[in-house]
């Protein structure tokens, strides 16, 4: 297969695609006045021009049918097998405004294009008023069960753990929603708060459990009783369940947003946990296990409970704060779903334009594996793109190339650049050093490319897909390198 060319401005240049398997991600960028079927390249195929993404929108901000991806924060995906529907489930925020009560729920037949449909509940239920006197609720997690709808939400206030989840049930997923009855209560003293539920199916035994925490002592699991949906008669462990994720109280516990899925291709059941503080180095980590209720194990074999390290950075890092070159950049991704349809997954989360972060959107991001089984995703919204076999001609160019530290408390990370030569040389520019690292890249299958140097090597798997906040078509990199980071890249207008 050969490249295509693009035509920008009066000038032509190559469309590189690449996604990496490892910790490196490309992307090359096209000018917006070209949708994905003007790319001239022979069979490379970019999605079509998914919706215009319309930041700081101050014109429609306050009606739900404007909104879109607006406002979708801490974010729970599930699909209707008769409809085909997708649905997301989200916090009750609004941007700008005292946001109404009952969990926003949003409807999609392609996981591009979103419509507002409503709440699920009508005001706050007595016992939850009486018991957490919440605002609104936080962090819903659907999940249906011999075809109920199962929905389980969070009722609290900012920093504070006398706190509720609850469970509201339906036929239908657009609701109407009744509220069942509370799950779980904290209060304040406890070791854990009753907040951002998961729900997981125990793959081996078909059990049903709960995931929750935010801060505190962590993340904890509880089994449920499957025909009510609540909390199983004689629990184990101590009342507040298993322990499964924890962080030093010299960083004030900062873990959340736990989600358990199991992928039945590597055998594993994967955690993935949101660090840090939601409107700063707020970021999402990964940590995988055979059994269901852990120990959870990072890739450097760090159980994701050991709190020996004052910031103990447990986890694969997979996404965080970013920005390429001087486009845009984004801020705090985090509180990820984890979700699959067939062979295809899919990474949901929240995250905040770099200048203007009181704008909440939603994110949804193909997922990949690498060979040793471990989840890396696009650093672009999903828009429609598929993986497809690609040729040195069509990798060749200039990035602007992101390579994520474990540093926990960073907040926006930045590019540096990557040039690859369609001989099947490259060069890296260290960010912080400005040295030039040389070395050699080369095909490994139909989308995978492998880089090899002295001192940095890495795996990438390339995909042509869509960047949503330039508005341009863009071929991606996505994967792991040598040194265990996650690596992504844009394409540079310029050689090094």
């Amino acid at each position: 297969m050969y490249g295509g060319q693009v035509k920008k401005g009066t000038r032509f240049f190559r469309v590189p695609a690449i996604m990496v398997a490892g910790v490196l991600l490309v992307c090359s960028c096209v000018s917006s006045s070209h949708t994905g079927t003007e790319i001239a390249s022979a069979n490379l195929r970019f999605p079509e021009r998914p919706p215009e993404l319309r930041l700081f929108d101050y014109t429609g901000f306050r009606d739900p049918a404007t909104w879109g991806l607006l406002n979708g924060h801490d974010p729970s995906v599930i699909r209707d097998p008769e409809t085909g529907f997708w649905y997301a489930y989200s916090t009750d925020v609004q941007r700008g405004m005292l946001a109404e009560s009952g969990i926003q729920i949003r409807r999609s037949s392609d996981l591009v294009s979103w419509e507002f449909i409503g709440r699920a509940l009508e005001g706050i239920p007595d016992d939850v008023d009486d018991w957490a006197s919440p605002a609104g609720f936080w962090a819903p997690a659907c999940i249906r069960v011999n075809g109920e709808y199962r929905l389980y939400y969070s009722a609290s206030m900012f920093g504070k753990q006398r706190s509720a989840i609850a469970l509201a049930v339906s036929a239908n997923p657009e609701g109407p929603f009744v509220h069942r009855g509370i799950v779980l209560k904290t209060d304040t003293g406890d070791p854990v708060n009753a907040i951002d539920p998961a729900i997981v199916i125990d793959n081996e035994t078909g059990a049903h459990w709960m995931v929750y925490g935010s801060f505190w002592d962590g993340i904890r699991m509880l089994p449920l009783d499957t025909e009510t949906g609540f909390l199983l008669s004689g629990q184990v462990g101590d009342t507040f369940g298993i322990p499964v994720a924890t962080r030093s109280r010299a960083v004030d516990g900062a873990v959340e947003g736990a989600d358990i899925v199991f992928n039945s291709g590597t055998g594993y059941n994967y955690l993935f946990v949101s660090y840090g503080s939601l409107f700063s180095d707020y970021h999402i980590r990964v940590a995988r296990s055979k059994t269901l209720t852990g120990p959870y194990r990072d890739r450097n074999g760090r159980v994701m409970t050991d709190t020996t390290s004052p910031d103990n950075p447990a986890g694969l890092k997979i996404t965080s704060g970013f920005k390429f070159g001087t486009t845009p950049g984004w801020f705090a991704p985090g509180h990820s779903a984890a979700f699959n349809d067939g062979e295809s997954w899919y990474l949901a989360h929240h995250a905040r334009p770099e200048d203007g972060t009181s704008w909440p959107y939603l994110q949804i991001r193909r997922m990949f594996w690498t060979p040793d089984g471990w989840p890396i995703v696009n650093p672009l919204s999903y828009s429609g793109e598929t993986e497809q076999p690609v040729s040195p001609v069509d990798v060749e160019g200039a990035y602007d190339i992101i390579l994520f530290e474990d540093n926990p408390e960073s907040t926006i990370t930045g590019s540096t650049v990557l040039e690859m030569k369609v001989s099947g040389k490259f060069t890296l520019l260290t960010k912080d050093s400005g040295e030039k690292i040389r070395g050699t890249w080369g095909l490994s299958g139909s989308n995978t490319i492998r880089f090899a140097a002295a001192e940095w090597g890495a795996e990438c798997v390339v995909i042509p897909s869509w960047d949503r906040t330039t508005d341009s078509a863009a071929m991606v990199l996505t994967g792991l390198d040598s040194r265990g980071r996650c690596v992504w890249a844009c394409s540079l207008r310029q050689a090094l």
